[in-house]
């Protein structure tokens, strides 16, 4: 037997409500919900990108200094003769002037040397061993000698650090950008490295030799 349902105008009115897709406005809103979730995980991925970035930098000159403190104090063998093993190791920092090794003003690269001479200092070419250029935009940005108190200064040229046995406490020579050498009473050094985005890591090296990023 044939059945016929009939539909009161309010049951039709709904069934055509129910079947119908998204309006106009419901699909900008679904839009505007997904450009605004894609906008903040892009952002924060490329925050998390550059902290990650800019630590390891960190890391890699802490690390670099610690190399040159484990070569002073085991006595590392550089050249050939009996003093090849008197020698003390350090890192060159400068943020203006020129070297051999480091171009004028550079602020993304330092060097590891050997003090074949033992005076502390870097004296290029022949204390050269590497040079190490940042990458990814990440720079040295600021030095500073900090005194007694742990209150810093800032460098305006540059500092050496070195190390050479017996004991791994760090030696510092401090310098202008024409080289001349400066006195400052320093307790520790602070290696301030910066990302593109204005992130900052701190290395300090205290004269005890203690090494740390912050």
């Amino acid at each position: 037997m044939l059945q016929i349902t009939r539909l009161t105008a309010r049951q039709a009115s709904y069934k055509l409500q129910a079947n119908r897709g998204f309006t106009l406005v419901e699909t900008l809103v679904v839009l505007g919900i997904f450009v605004i979730v894609t906008a903040i995980v892009l952002v924060g991925n490329n925050s998390f990108n550059n902290t990650i970035l800019l630590t390891n930098f960190a890391y890699d000159v802490a690390l670099t200094v610690a190399r040159a403190q484990s070569y002073g104090v085991s006595v590392k063998q550089f050249g050939s003769g009996a003093e090849s093993f008197n020698v003390g190791y350090g890192v060159h920092f400068r943020l203006c002037g020129a070297t051999a090794d480091i171009n004028e003003s550079d602020d993304v690269s330092f060097v590891l040397f050997a003090d074949a001479n033992r005076n502390q200092y870097y004296e290029k070419p022949g204390e050269f061993l590497e040079r190490y250029i940042t990458r990814r935009g990440n720079k040295i940005s600021h030095l500073y000698w900090l005194d007694s108190f742990g209150v810093p200064s800032a460098l305006s040229g540059g500092v050496d650090i070195s190390f050479e046995r017996p004991d791994p406490d760090a030696g510092f020579v401090f310098f202008d950008c024409d080289s001349r050498v400066i006195s400052h009473n320093a307790r520790a050094v602070r290696v301030e490295v910066v990302s593109p985005a204005g992130i900052t890591k701190n290395i300090n090296i205290e004269t005890t030799g203690q090494i740390s990023v912050q």
